[in-house]
């Protein structure tokens, strides 16, 4: 059987082993997991993203009902418009008054 070392930060290693303690697994089993569902997928099994915004993403997500994105909008407004001012499409808008 091979065997793998990796280094990762303490924090990490605590906060991982502490969850996979809560689901009954020891970090071993829960990285042995992870490792079969890459090979039996042949690929990570979760999107890769960059924290880059995407306007056109969260626009169509938007689009879609998605409720977190939606929530998110109407708590960025709702923010806006406790300051003075509301955002629309080409910049501000002063709030009436």
């Amino acid at each position: 059987m091979a065997q793998i070392n990796i280094k990762v930060d303490d924090q990490l290693k605590d906060d991982v082993s502490a969850i996979f303690n809560e689901m009954g697994l020891d970090i071993t089993t829960g990285i042995k997991i992870y490792l079969k569902r890459v090979q039996r997928d042949r690929r990570i099994p979760f999107d890769l993203t960059s924290n880059q915004f995407d306007a056109q993403k969260l626009a169509q997500r938007h689009q879609n009902g998605d409720q977190e994105v939606v929530a998110n909008l109407n708590e960025l407004f709702n923010a806006l418009a406790n300051q003075g001012t509301s955002t629309g499409i080409g910049g501000t808008i002063l709030k009436k008054r």
